[in-house]
């Protein structure tokens, strides 16, 4: 099965003075092949701010789609034998660097080389293994991109980049400090190639070049003559060499306050783009991302550089100048007891550990890692959910109305009975009789209908024990009592 490193292609950016020599190796299936990196692919050269010179490498469409692993060989022109590095500055310690940086991104993008760099050691080999990850972005007012982004952008003139966020977004500062300056920042691809660069002078000034006390100092000589040599002295010669020392010092001065201008406009421009986004520039509704995952070892081996300088890459490099000792000690293996001597030199050169090194881009898997952006809550989940909440909020309204309206109810038939029995009460006050003593008879028979008075009579006669009344006897009740007469009604 094959797979091409990525999905699209991505391309490698290798940063540093290196010589023209790459070896590519890929491999179709279980089939290594290797090629001349002219054969497979091209190179594109642009300028970075700290690095200089940078170079991409694009692998043609045939090989993008059957390619799984790519080696590269490359060989550092490291500056042998110096004490003093013109590129280097002490604050900004990447510029110390010995080796290469290689950028995994998109294809034909503009890579980022100061966010997504990886430092790579010379005399050894790195082995990068590449994750592919496509990102969906979702359009406003959700997300910011756009589907009318453009497919292409136009950088160092002519050349035909794909688009990106990021190559936008340094396309826009470089346009507007053109527009405004006048002039091309070198941290930002250059888009007319007729502006100078902001920083940009005639000739390198040293410090205090421009003061007029050298001009003055290299022309004291004429102070130093003879008497009779300033006696003789060219007064119209003397105008004229004053005349171009104030004309160099004013030449001198304009370069250098139009480089201060410029600094300064460049800076102004900058402050307005602090940020990572800019209005203008889109973002794709779909684009590819790399994370890799390195490992580095040291490559080659001292028992294996002389064989290695053998194989098709190492001819490539063997007849260099500074290899010439490496040539010395191959011939040495052929002759008798060479060995031992083509062995101390090897351990005593290291040109090979400080400008070789080669890198494995390695797919490891088919896996496509996608990372899609959606909406926290759209508008149908919103009247969804919406809806459930009422529901249950009219529900539970509905039930405590009932429940308060059976309250009020209950609160009203109670009161209405206690109004009633209290009214009834004290209506049967006034015809309450009481008597006390033994009571031999109670008839108590009530006629048709309501009683508004007593009509039966308790007679209380106490004789030989008993008691007697109009109807009759009673037993004998030896208690006192009371008797209240309640009003009764007849259904």
């Amino acid at each position: 099965q094959r797979v091409t490193v990525s999905k699209p292609t991505c391309r490698i950016s290798l940063t540093s003075t290196f010589h023209a020599f790459l070896q590519v190796i890929h491999t179709e299936g279980s089939k290594r092949v290797m090629n001349d990196c002219d054969q497979v692919g091209r190179w594109r050269r642009f300028v970075h701010a700290q690095y200089l010179n940078c170079l991409t490498f694009d692998l043609f469409e045939v090989y993008r789609d059957h390619v799984r692993t790519i080696e590269l060989f490359v060989y550092l022109d490291d500056l042998m034998n110096k004490t003093s590095c013109i590129d280097c500055f002490s604050a900004e310690i990447k510029s110390q660097l010995s080796g290469a940086v290689v950028v995994v991104h998109n294809a034909d993008t503009y890579p980022d080389i100061n966010q997504e760099g990886i430092n790579l050691q010379p005399g050894s080999l790195t082995e990068i293994k590449v994750k592919t990850i496509k990102h969906t972005q979702k359009t406003p007012p959700y997300g910011r991109c756009s589907p009318d982004t453009p497919t292409t952008i136009k950088l160092y003139g002519t050349e035909t980049y794909a688009y990106s966020e990021h190559a936008c977004r340094m396309s826009t500062i470089q346009s507007q400090i053109n527009d405004l300056c006048g002039c091309n920042a070198i941290e930002y691809p250059y888009l007319n190639g007729s502006l100078p660069f902001c920083l940009a002078l005639s000739s390198f000034v040293h410090e205090g070049e421009c003061e007029e006390n050298n001009e003055i100092d290299s022309n004291s000589h004429s102070y130093e003559q003879s008497n009779a040599e300033v006696l003789k002295w060219n007064w119209t010669e003397s105008e004229k060499l004053s005349k171009s020392a104030n004309s160099s010092i004013s030449r001198c001065l304009a370069e250098l306050e139009a480089v201060k201008n410029h600094v300064a406009c460049k800076s102004e421009v900058t402050t307005h783009f602090q940020g990572d986004v800019v209005p203008s520039c889109t973002l794709p509704c779909a684009f590819f991302s790399y994370e890799t995952d390195r490992s580095t070892s040291t490559w080659p081996t001292k028992a294996w550089q002389l064989s290695w300088l053998g194989t098709k890459a190492g001819q490539k490099i063997l007849n260099r100048p500074d290899l010439a000792e490496y040539r010395r000690a191959r011939e040495l293996l052929n002759s008798p007891d060479g060995e031992a001597t083509a062995q101390e030199i090897l351990t005593r050169s290291d040109v090979l550990e400080r400008n070789l090194l080669a890198i494995m881009m390695i797919r490891p898997n088919f896996n496509l890692h996608n990372v899609e952006e959606k909406e926290v809550l759209s508008l149908t989940s919103l009247l969804s959910q919406s809806g459930g909440l009422f529901s249950i909020w009219i529900g539970l309204n509905m039930m405590s109305v009932i429940e308060v309206f059976e309250l009020l109810v209950h609160l009203f038939n109670t009161c209405k009975a206690i109004q009633t029995s209290t009214s009834v009460d004290c209506d049967d006050k006034q015809h309450i009789d009481v008597r006390s003593g033994p009571v031999t008879k109670c008839d108590l028979t009530e006629p048709e209908g309501m009683l508004d008075h007593v009509d039966n009579t308790l007679e209380m006669q106490a004789e030989n024990g008993r008691s007697q009344s109009s109807n009759g006897s009673c037993p004998q009740i030896n208690e006192p009592i009371s008797l209240l007469r309640v009003p009764s009604y007849k259904s």
